[in-house]
């Protein structure tokens, strides 16, 4: 069972594995939908091609070694005419067929497996996303994860892929630029990017996951029969990436001395939707020294100070025995407010 979002641009994806002795080469992979949409398939020529892609899109087409595999994707944004009953249920019943193709090659000598037939996945359920306050979409963010090679005396080959299931819609991910396929030498550590854009809004507190694994490939030889062949996979343990949605906060804040106590004041400012709660709230204030040759603060561990806060977001507190002259609050964020720091000020 699958579930796409109507008017929300949705990912078609399938693995293309390669089950042959040879390299397959220069493959190109199409995408068919049933139309119309909600009524399975009707009839032979109850498809419609949706896309496809080729080497162009997904380098590791190109070359496909014995046992290995290339997953590849489409965009599409479903086009269905919603009714006033299915926008009030939210999720619908609404089954629907995709299906993936895949051209012969040449000196090929089983289709069977990749015409068509018995290649498809049922959608059974539609959602009709509410609308309403929720967080933005925020900018592009790129993690860097690492893949080695365990093997200190073999390279192998490893085909790196992701969870789409955990991705919210709308979401876009860019794992390795698209290139799923790499080859790595014995105990080689290789980075691997991984981009998320959030390009759909979410309700604040809630949590994205971007789950990234490996598998690996090596076509290990007898040593009593060169000729006697076969394929190794092993599936290694994957990366979690979790983003987490959140209102941008500020905070500003100034900081006097009286008597040998430094008194500090200020106020954190927050989109108007969002909850404020102060007893989720934690604001520091630290001293601070110059830190380097390019304007850095290094930040005092001691002394600090913790704030007394009202519902409006102001702030005061006080620290004794402090002789710093630079200081600046720190907003340690919640489930749903995201943490912030103040430029560094003069202890007036």
């Amino acid at each position: 069972m699958a579930t796409i979002r109507p008017s929300d641009k949705s990912t078609a994806s399938t693995r293309g594995r390669n089950f042959g002795a040879a390299t397959a080469q220069n493959v190109v992979v199409h995408f068919d939908l049933t139309n119309p949409l909600g009524l399975g398939i009707n009839g032979s020529n109850g498809f419609q091609t949706l896309g496809s892609v080729d080497q162009t899109a997904f380098p590791g087409l190109a070359s496909i070694p014995a046992g290995g595999s290339v997953d590849v994707y489409i965009e599409w944004t479903p086009n269905v005419a919603l009714t006033p009953a299915q926008i009030a249920a939210g999720t619908f019943n609404f089954h629907s067929c995709m299906r993936v193709r895949i051209d012969h090659l040449a000196n090929e000598t089983i289709f069977g497996n990749q015409d068509g037939d018995g290649t498809q996945e049922n959608i059974d359920y539609f959602q009709a996303p509410a609308t309403g306050p929720g967080v933005g979409g925020g900018a592009p963010n790129t993690t860097l994860i690492h893949l080695r090679n365990d093997s200190m005396v073999n390279k192998k080959y490893f085909n790196i892929s992701y969870d789409r299931k955990l991705v919210p819609p709308g979401w876009e991910v860019s794992v390795n630029g698209g290139v799923f396929g790499m080859e790595l030498a014995p105990n080689e550590v290789r980075a691997v990017p991984v981009k998320i854009t959030p390009t759909s809004p979410m309700a604040a507190g809630s949590v994205a996951k971007v789950k990234v694994f490996a598998s690996s490939f090596r076509l290990l030889s007898s040593d009593k029969d060169p000729k006697d062949k076969h394929p190794e996979f092993k599936q290694l343990g994957g990366v979690l990436v979790e983003g987490h949605a959140v209102h941008k906060t500020r905070i500003k804040c100034e900081a006097e001395r009286r008597d040998g106590v430094v008194l500090f004041q200020g106020k954190i400012d927050i989109p108007g939707n969002a909850q404020l709660n102060e007893r989720q709230m934690v604001v520091m204030y630290s001293g601070a020294v110059p830190g380097g040759r390019r304007g850095e603060w290094k930040f005092l561990a001691r002394p600090t100070g913790l704030a007394h806060f009202d519902r409006t977001g102001a702030f005061h507190g006080q620290i004794r025995l402090a002789k710093f002259k630079y200081g600046t609050c720190m907003f340690a964020g919640t489930d749903t407010l995201s943490s912030a720091i103040a430029p560094v000020s003069p202890v007036k």
